[in-house]
């Protein structure tokens, strides 16, 4: 279920943007029942016996996307893109948060497909970031977020095709 919004943000929201434009939340994507679990590092892994996951988070996944717009009124061509995960109830807290996605590199680099599920690396203070493992209790939803994740892709991909060209 995807929600449209039309909120302003301070340019603070997002580092690196152009002082001379606003950014508007055009739409949120909410994909429930995620759960969020460690990533047991590789020297771990090849010892099952010692393995174990960590639930960290069980809530909703955000997937909200952003547009720039100029003092002109122009909008940019590019999309970004944010992945906040929160609690239902809670829609002013977040339990964690990735950074701006706004090009198939750093999609790339913030989403991976990992066995059967998702690697997430998230952005924490001090410009630091970890990588956590998405699942969903609920199929339909994980497809859901599969598709869009794949026409974020697609999208991505296009744009970068026509301005290379």
């Amino acid at each position: 279920m995807s929600t449209a919004t039309l909120s302003l943000l301070d340019e603070e929201s997002f580092s690196g943007l152009n002082p001379k434009s606003r950014t508007i939340k055009a739409r949120t994507h909410i994909f429930r029942n995620a759960v969020l679990f460690n990533v047991l590092p590789s020297n771990v892994i090849s010892d099952t016996s010692s393995c174990e996951y960590c639930r960290l988070f069980s809530g909703e996944v955000y997937v909200e996307e952003f547009l720039n717009i100029h003092e002109s009124g122009s909008v940019d061509q590019v999309p970004s893109y944010k992945l906040r995960f929160g609690w239902k109830y809670s829609s002013n807290e977040f339990f964690c948060q990735t950074e701006k996605i706004d090009n198939i590199h750093k999609l790339n680099e913030v989403i991976t497909k990992w066995s059967v599920w998702h690697r997430i690396m998230m952005q924490c203070s001090g410009n630091r970031y970890v990588l956590l493992e998405l699942q969903f209790d609920d199929m339909e939803e994980d497809r859901r977020f599969r598709d869009l994740v794949f026409r974020i892709s697609d999208e991505f991909e296009i744009l970068a095709e026509l301005m290379w060209d």
